[in-house]
Parts: structure tokens; sequence; C-alpha cells
């Protein structure tokens, strides 16, 4: 992200504040160690839903994509098939990232192990 670009609208305001918690926060927190919860992950989205909500008549198209799919997120957070980390962790995502192939392996993965047996 650089810096000094200015927002064109009040959505594109709150993606940027969305994009520096997760990097600036969240995944710098990681790299240093740090946990981050899923309570944390999911508030930041909650106001980034909040303000593009808010803001509807910036994007129309853009703040009616948005809530459901963030509510995807969370449901896919919330049972397991997507970790709240995924967007931001520092050893799979950015500069960190593992060339080995696609993600949808990983979450196939992962529905399957949380699949009745």
């Amino acid at each position: 992200m650089k810096q000094g670009i200015t927002p064109i609208n009040s959505i594109d305001a709150a993606a940027k504040t969305h994009d520096i918690d997760y990097t600036m926060n969240f995944q710098k927190r990681m790299a240093e160690g740090e946990k981050v919860s899923k309570q944390e992950v999911q508030a930041a989205d909650k106001r980034f839903v909040q303000k593009v909500k808010a803001n509807k008549n910036d994007d129309i198209v853009f703040a009616t994509a948005i809530p459901p799919l963030f509510a995807a997120k969370k449901l896919a957070e919330d049972t397991g098939v997507l970790s709240h980390t995924s967007f931001f962790d520092p050893k799979t995502t950015g500069k960190g990232m593992k060339k080995s192939g696609s993600g949808i392996k990983v979450i196939k993965k992962k529905a399957a192990e949380k699949a009745p047996k």
C-alpha cells in the first residue's frame, strides 16, 4: 500500500483501513510470533462491512457484493473450513507465500476432516 494515495470515496477509504488492519497490524503481529484472534479479524471485517453499507451510494455494485461475501467468509471461519488468518498469514501470503499449488487443496482437506464419518 502506497502512502499518500487519497481514497476516491468512503468505501475506498474503508477498504484501505481494512487492508491496513490485515497487513500492518495482523500480518506484522503474526510475523513477530504474536497470535491474532478470530474475534479481532471478524471485528475488522464487521467494521469494514458496516462502513460499506453506510456508504452504499459511493458504489452500489460493490456495496451489494461485499456483505454476502464477508458473511460467507465468516461462516467458513466459524465452521473451520477457512482459517481466520488465511488472508494475512506471513507464511502463506505476500513475500512468505509458498509456491506449492492451489489453496483449494487445503480447503478440500479441511472440509474432508470436518465431514461426518
